[in-house]
């Protein structure tokens, strides 16, 4: 299992994502607002996150279409485009 850590030295997995995913949008909205100076751990989120339910907003989405990294923008329109199709 892939486990990275973020800035507040917590340690990310996919599975935790799933359980943030499933609790509220807010939590997940949350765990990409705590790593958006790292684009490694940003990349890590966006690549594991799967489908989001159409009841999440994606304004988050949205705002990381601007990123520097392109990794990042490249995850974040993949993921925005599962939003709206």
């Amino acid at each position: 299992m892939e486990v990275i850590e973020n800035r507040t030295g917590d340690f990310i997995s996919k599975e935790y994502i799933k359980q943030l995913k499933q609790s509220s949008n807010d939590a997940i909205a949350t765990l990409v607002k705590e790593n958006y100076k790292n684009s490694k751990n940003l990349v890590y989120i966006l690549e594991n996150l799967g489908h989001i339910p159409a009841s999440f907003s994606y304004q988050w989405i949205v705002e990381l279409l601007d990123y520097p990294n392109e990794n990042v923008r490249f995850w974040a329109v993949k993921e925005y485009r599962q939003t709206n199709f």
